[in-house]
């Protein structure tokens, strides 16, 4: 199982400075994929516990429904669920007007932290210092902290949206 705590402490770790100076393109470019990823894959870990049961991390089941995250669903759904009002169609199939402030949250930082992720791995042009790589860092722990924070109900359906959206109506 990959560990999100890990995953922060590497991006830490390579966005530090070191005795012999700043930090490389390469490893500020790794620290923020290391960052998102982190929330990505307690993301995962979320759903899989909730659904299959974190007993069964090594059934098959457990693996299909961690792998099941689709990047670009996970980025339109959050962009809605971090509205203040969701989009009509949610309400509707949701029966709900918004999300906490916990998944509101969640959602923004979680799109924040995939464009940041984007430009690290894809844009040759994009440079980026420590200290806002520090930021994305320090964002991606307290994204997991608001992961922690969202419990019952609310966290069961905000995780089954993220699975499987809603369809049109």
């Amino acid at each position: 199982m990959i560990n999100p705590s890990h995953l922060i402490d590497q991006a830490g770790r390579l966005s530090a400075s070191s005795r012999k100076g700043k930090p490389r393109q390469t490893d500020l470019r790794r620290a923020v994929s290391s960052a998102y990823y982190a929330v990505f894959h307690a993301l995962a870990a979320a759903a899989a516990d909730t659904f299959v049961g974190s007993s069964n991390r090594n059934a098959v089941s457990y693996s299909l429904l961690y792998r099941a995250f689709e990047h670009t669903q996970l980025k339109r759904i959050c962009e809605a669920a971090s509205r203040p009002t969701l989009p009509e169609r949610y309400q509707r199939s949701l029966n709900v007007t918004s999300f906490s402030d916990a998944v509101q949250d969640f959602a923004a930082t979680f799109v924040r932290l995939q464009k940041w992720r984007h430009l690290a791995d894809y844009d040759p042009r994009e440079r980026f210092d420590a200290s806002e790589v520090q930021v994305a860092v320090t964002l991606a722990e307290d994204t997991l902290k608001n992961l922690d924070k969202i419990a019952g109900a609310e966290r069961q359906l905000f995780l089954a949206l993220l699975l499987f959206d809603v369809r049109s109506q």
